[in-house]
């Protein structure tokens, strides 16, 4: 607005002139002072009668012979030398420029001259009469004292202050609605739009209302999730107990008449019991909004750890884990729950990285934070698929069974493990081919980077 205003001012002040007096004004004006000559009016009559004519434009003055004027007031230095050097006409009668029921009026082009003098005689005095006619143009007419430049200071005040009021009212709102979605994504459902929002009483407030209503919709469809996968897990607890009491006695009465149906039964319960377990521990994570016990702990020995536990598990395989680069540096969390979180994005990249290959692992610092890079040489996953992976009991390939790619509960856990020491997981695919995991924490302590080593 006030770039449009300003714009417009400065257009109107360029292409446009001040009107200055207009010919017929000149002329009645002229016809006034004839009239006061023939009467002899005294200096005080056409004082009053000179004061009446002042305006912003339109400049008259009544100059006597020392060059004082009649109102006591400063004349413009050009109007006195025009004085000297032109000669002035007197002040005669009206020859052309006439109006019906008017007196013959003076020469239109004489009555536009920037300049109007004339002597006059009042009451048996000599005088000049001058009409400064002068336009002014461009910028002078727009700083022109008591001209539009006031008015456009007024509007500008005017404007910024309703722009103000509408970014108060309108923006500020939507900006706490901004911060309320924020809350929600992170799973602060209660109290996430606050109650003046709610309030009001217009579309915002309308806008304000369904963010409460989809909150608690969210909220109690996650609860409900986690409570059914807790609830299942427990319920499935004491039978998985029971069936495996009951292959412990199935062995010994068999007397190996069918030991490779049993063992592949206990097989079978064994899985079931560690799908049961993450289950657990993935809903016990979402009900957690923070960690409960916090310590500093040194993540490049818990990453050394999980690492050596990995290459382990990965001999089966005929696969390596290793350790290409380190940084001592610590943060502040639960050591069991990032070493599950490590343990688990390790497993993962093991299970899909070629025979023969490896998975790399390294350790870099940057700025206040560390980022924990973990890449396999697998295929990959396809790029529409990326910010699912993170969703329990999400499946890339949905035909695939336990032994080619797991529950799909594992990165799920590791990500929300990360997220309650402050981090974030992000999944994207190598140019080289393989997935590329980076845990990004807080550093709490840096320390001087440590040689590159392999485990």
């Amino acid at each position: 607005m006030a770039l449009f205003g300003a714009s417009s001012a400065l257009l109107v002040a360029h292409f446009k002139t001040v009107q200055g007096p207009k010919p017929l004004q000149t002329a009645r004006l002229l016809r006034h002072l004839q009239g006061m000559m023939r009467r002899n009016a005294d200096r005080e009559l056409i004082s009053d009668w000179l004061r009446q004519y002042q305006d912003d434009v339109f400049k008259i003055y009544i100059v006597d012979e020392k060059g004082d004027e009649l109102l006591q007031r400063v004349v413009p230095e050009a109007l006195l030398q025009a004085l000297k050097e032109k000669p002035p006409m007197p002040l005669r009668g009206f020859s052309r420029f006439s109006r019906p029921g008017m007196p013959p009026l003076m020469d239109r082009a004489e009555l536009e001259q920037p300049l109007f003098i004339k002597p006059v005689v009042l009451n048996g005095e000599l005088f000049h009469l001058l009409i400064d006619n002068r336009r002014l143009r461009g910028l002078a007419r727009l700083f022109h004292p008591f001209g539009i430049a006031g008015r456009i200071v007024i509007a500008f005040i005017l404007s910024g202050a309703i722009c103000f009021f509408l970014a108060s009212y309108l923006i500020i709102p939507i900006k706490k609605l901004q911060s309320a979605t924020h809350r929600i994504a992170g799973g602060q459902f209660s109290d996430s739009i606050q109650a003046e929002i709610i309030a009001r009483k217009d579309e915002i407030g309308d806008l304000g209302r369904d963010f409460e209503y989809m909150a608690k919709r969210i909220e109690s469809a996650l609860l409900s999730q986690q409570r059914l996968l807790r609830d299942v897990s427990h319920e499935l607890r004491s039978p998985l107990a029971r069936l495996q009491i009951a292959l412990g006695l199935a062995h010994q009465r068999s007397n190996g008449l069918i030991e490779p149906e049993l063992d592949r039964i206990e097989l079978e319960v064994e899985r079931l019991n560690d799908l049961v377990a993450q289950s657990l521990s993935l809903a016990r994570l979402n009900n957690q909004i923070q960690l409960a016990e916090k310590k500093p702990l040194n993540l490049n020995e818990i990453l050394i750890q999980a690492v050596l536990d990995a290459d382990y598990e990965a001999q089966e395989k005929q696969c390596r884990v290793v350790l290409a680069e380190s940084a001592q540096c610590t943060i502040l969390g639960d050591s069991t729950l990032m070493l599950s979180a490590l343990e688990n994005l390790l497993r993962n990249a093991v299970n899909y990285t070629p025979v023969d290959t490896q998975v790399e692992v390294s350790i870099e610092l940057s700025d206040d934070e560390i980022v924990v890079t973990i890449s396999d040489q697998g295929d990959g996953v396809p790029e529409e698929s990326l910010d699912d992976l993170f969703k329990p009991f999400f499946r890339v390939d949905e035909a695939r069974t336990h032994l080619n790619g797991g529950y799909g509960i594992g990165l799920a856990i590791a990500e929300r493990a990360v997220h309650l020491h402050q981090g974030r997981i992000q999944a994207s695919n190598s140019e080289n081919g393989g997935l590329i995991m980076r845990i990004v924490l807080p550093l709490l302590i840096d320390f001087p980077l440590g040689q590159a080593v392999e485990k």
